[in-house]
């Protein structure tokens, strides 16, 4: 995106790399799956989503800071869905966009795959409730209906113990084993 369009690369300040080490690179080539597989459930024609597993990030910004660029979009840091997912506010437009903090399945808004830290997805999800802002913007998506009900719907159905793709691996093994021992 950034050759194509010559645009910034922003992220929420870190001290390493999103994708760093073994674990990172399983979770590059799993986050291309879900990217490929989002696409195809949206019926988008099948391309190729590969993108480069380090980044180099242009701002690092942190919680109130203002959008590079965009002096009227604040920063929000919305943790949980990973460590450093950020959602940019226009009170001026009332507007909020999530990425991918939430999506929409079935007509429903849940919490996506994965989720690192459930507690601080369960705040991250009353921040934007708190704002009252008049548009939530979804990744893949466009504007959803955030309403009290939707909040509910999303805490209620959100992870309590962290699910990452590093877990869930390891439960299709022990099953897989389970499954093995239990015929031999």
């Amino acid at each position: 995106m950034k050759a194509l369009t010559g645009a910034d690369i922003v992220s929420s300040e870190q001290p390493k790399a999103w994708y760093a080490g073994i674990d990172g690179v399983a979770m590059h080539l799993t986050d291309l799956v879900l990217a490929w597989y989002m696409a195809n459930r949206m019926g988008k024609p099948k391309r190729n989503l590969w993108y480069r597993r380090k980044l180099k990030v242009d701002h690092a910004v942190v919680d109130g800071d203002t959008l590079p660029h965009f002096d009227d979009w604040q920063v929000l840091t919305t943790p949980g869905h990973t460590d450093r997912d950020i959602s940019v506010y226009n009170a001026k437009q009332s507007t909020v966009y999530v990425a991918d903090l939430m999506v929409e399945v079935k007509q429903r808004l849940i919490a996506p795959f994965p989720v690192f830290h459930p507690n601080q997805y369960r705040n991250s999800i009353d921040k934007i409730y708190n704002l009252n802002a008049e548009q939530v913007l979804l990744a893949h998506r466009g504007p959803v209906s955030f309403d009290e009900k939707a909040k509910q719907h999303i805490l209620e159905t959100a992870p309590r113990r962290p699910v990452t793709h590093w877990r869930v691996t390891k439960i299709k093994l022990k099953s897989l084993v389970k499954s093995l021992l239990a015929r031999g």
